[in-house]
């Protein structure tokens, strides 16, 4: 083989190199644009932690999430462990676990193979969960109060309100007394 047919291999395959790396660039930043999208798409729930797997928040205990998924057929109970961990130190001989068919070593809100399922679950679309209630004060808000004052009065009191504790100038921090209540009313002009 000549030198001149050298080059032209080495330059054809420098060209199909180039080509295999453009191909590359393009299939990693589609790549890159799918994961942002289902990044996007996916709502994760809790602190973010990418070692650990984030679990959607159900709004009720694991045990009626499981007899709900009973009574709607969606699950069955799992036999029990055949060798239980005893030495493990979260094992607990008192404890039950309905969805092992009630044996001992946990609760059944304690359960990570029921809390699993019910993600694996939600994950395959199986059944979907209403949105957590919004809390009432958000919803709802106290109304704007303008320039009046309003105050609730407790009269089953426990509190001592026969005296206040407050600062008084000197002696830096040895400067608290107690003193009688002085009674304030507000008018208005």
């Amino acid at each position: 083989m000549d030198l001149e047919q050298i080059v032209k291999d080495l330059q054809a395959q420098n060209a199909q190199l180039q080509e295999m790396i453009l191909n590359l660039s393009r299939g990693q930043e589609e790549l890159k644009a799918l994961l942002l999208e289902k990044k996007k798409d996916h709502k994760s729930v809790g602190h973010i932690n990418p070692g650990r797997r984030q679990f959607t928040k159900i709004n009720m205990t694991l045990a009626q999430a499981l007899q709900g998924m009973l009574k709607a057929n969606w699950i069955t109970l799992r036999d029990p462990p055949a060798k239980p961990n005893t030495t493990s130190p979260s094992y607990n001989p008192d404890a039950r676990c309905a969805y092992h068919s009630d044996s001992p070593g946990h609760d059944t809100n304690d359960c990570w193979s029921l809390k699993n399922k019910i993600q694996d679950m939600i994950d395959a679309g199986e059944f979907e969960l209403d949105p957590p209630e919004t809390p009432n004060d958000i919803t709802a808000p106290l109304p704007n109060h303008d320039k009046t004052v309003n105050a609730v009065e407790d009269t089953d009191s426990d509190c001592d309100l026969d005296s206040w504790i407050f600062p008084t100038i000197g002696d830096g921090l040895n400067n608290w007394k107690a003193e009688d209540i002085i009674p304030i009313s507000f008018s208005q002009d």
